[in-house]
């Protein structure tokens, strides 16, 4: 089809919806961090990458921190327009040529809470929310918004999950 090779061709340079994925964490340091080392593989150009370390009790958003090489922002502005609960501290940084923000924020009993934050603070209108320990298949954004673009009522977009217990991945 002549409009699906146009769309192609469009993904293939310079055009892209703007995307920010959110990670939330709930005491998953070390596979978080595989996690958004995986993320930063997107054959993508244009996201952000929000982690939320959702109360962790253990060394989580420390974890993050140095991995990545944040440094708390004391300004960030927050909107507070979906419901969650307090977020206590913004880290931000560069990691791979993507934008990296941490969230620290006081445990809001369910995963839900904790996206909701990341959509109070995210700076792109598509956002994709993900598990601490998922990977994402490198074109996965790309794929996601072609179907945006190929109709304007689409405003959503889910995909296949499949379970690989005792799978080794490479790249």
């Amino acid at each position: 089809d002549e409009k699906l090779e146009s769309l192609h061709n469009v993904l293939e340079h310079d055009f892209y919806y703007p995307v920010s994925i959110l990670i939330p964490l709930y005491n998953e340091g070390k596979t978080g961090l595989q996690t958004v080392e995986n993320v930063l593989k997107q054959e993508y150009r244009l996201y952000e990458v929000v982690i939320i370390d959702d109360g962790s009790t253990d060394q989580t958003k420390q974890m993050v921190i140095d991995h990545f090489s944040l440094t708390r922002e004391y300004e960030r502005p927050i909107r507070y327009l979906t419901p969650c609960k307090p977020i206590e501290e913004v880290y931000t940084g560069r990691f791979k040529g993507k934008d990296i923000t941490l969230i620290s924020k006081v445990n809001g009993g369910a995963k839900a809470d904790a996206v909701n934050a990341g959509i109070n603070i995210c700076k792109y209108p598509y956002f994709l929310n993900m598990d601490g320990d998922e990977i994402l298949q490198r074109d996965a954004l790309v794929k996601a918004a072609r179907a945006i673009m190929e109709d304007d009522n689409v405003i959503g977009v889910g995909g296949n999950l499949r379970i690989s217990n005792s799978v080794e991945f490479e790249d």
